[in-house]
């Protein structure tokens, strides 16, 4: 009898054990959001912010598949306030308000203002990631 009982607890914890090993890797994946990554840089200054899309990705590939989404929103945001949009490798006008979209593989969005000499007087650059749900790009956070 006591070997019967041995046996029943061995196969109970080895039933435990496999479903905890399932619940777990299941529990391990985890969702995705689209960050963006916001460098403005103006005379000397430079202020980076980080942002992040409300929506939740179930994949990364779905995260992925949403940026040139992201992408093309900022461009029409852009526009409306009068930037003149610019493919990359092009010189664009002289002066005034300028978006450059990049190659799809490079993820970023650069606006900014020329001035009359044909400088920049200011520039922001939105740089678009997928991270998962546990990464935070901000850094730690301090007390």
């Amino acid at each position: 009898m006591m070997a019967l009982t041995r046996i029943i607890a061995c196969v109970v914890s080895m039933t435990l054990m496999s479903l905890t090993l399932i619940v777990g890797s299941a529990s391990a994946e985890c969702a995705w959001l689209l960050w963006i990554e916001e460098t403005t840089r103006e005379r000397t200054a430079e202020k980076v912010t980080w942002t992040f899309e409300r929506n939740i990705h179930d994949t990364r590939s779905a995260c992925e598949s949403a940026l040139p989404k992201a992408i093309e929103h900022w461009v029409k945001v852009y526009q409306s306030m009068g930037h003149a949009v610019v493919a990359a490798g092009e010189e664009g006008p002289p002066d005034g308000l300028i978006v450059r979209i990049d190659p799809p593989a490079f993820r970023r969005v650069t606006a900014g203002l020329r001035g009359a000499d044909g400088k920049a007087q200011w520039v922001t650059v939105r740089n678009f990631y997928c991270f998962p749900d546990t990464v935070d790009p901000r850094g730690p956070k301090g007390k």
